[in-house]
């Protein structure tokens, strides 16, 4: 208890301080996680199965379950697929879509981190500026 006194007093001055900045984290936190529940809505009616978004927010949140536990698997290979594929079948709405959703989630992360790794290329062969 002892060791943990100054991180907690830090905290809690920084809180008091700037109350803005944590209610803004909280705010954008909850935008980030429904967005993902959008994201599975958006994909399934796509694929002609239209979810409730209170289903798809379920499988956001049974989704970022199965990601934490299986955190150690490089690059999520086959989690997030297989992962779907269980909930989507506990759910009562087939394994083949929640493959499928996952396919996509995995193959659209794939698709921004190459973005991303592509502009950072590009960026490093401009000299440097003086």
């Amino acid at each position: 208890m002892a060791k943990s006194e100054p991180v907690r007093l830090h905290l809690r001055g920084f809180l008091s301080r700037h109350p803005g900045r944590l209610a803004a984290s909280t705010v954008f936190f909850m935008v980030g996680y429904a967005w993902g529940a959008a994201e599975i809505w958006l994909i399934c009616l796509f694929l002609g199965a239209p979810l409730s978004f209170e289903t798809a927010l379920c499988v956001e949140f049974l989704s970022n379950l199965v990601d934490s536990f299986a955190f150690m698997v490089p690059a999520k290979i086959g989690t997030q697929e297989g992962g779907k594929a269980v909930i989507f079948k506990g759910l009562g709405l087939g394994a083949e879509l929640g493959f499928t959703v996952g396919l996509i989630r995995h193959v659209r992360e794939l698709v921004w981190a190459g973005a991303g790794l592509f502009l950072y290329a590009a960026q490093q062969r401009q000299p440097a500026r003086p």
